[in-house]
């Protein structure tokens, strides 16, 4: 996984750690937890579609 030298640079000031060897898994854990953030506040901002199927469109894409 590809990792901002800056996300990871922050990770190590923050977290104390003298190499970026070491601050490398907090910057990941930084990097998934943006992601779940941002997942969450996506919830109730789509409208569900009773009538939608999703079979249906597959076989349309075929």
């Amino acid at each position: 996984m590809a990792i901002e030298k800056k996300l990871i640079e922050e990770a190590r000031k923050i977290g104390g750690y003298r190499t970026k060897e070491e601050a490398t898994p907090l910057a990941e854990e930084d990097a998934a937890h943006r992601n779940r953030l941002r997942i969450l506040s996506a919830f109730g901002t789509i409208d569900f579609d009773p009538g939608y199927d999703y079979k249906v469109e597959r076989k349309k894409e075929a």
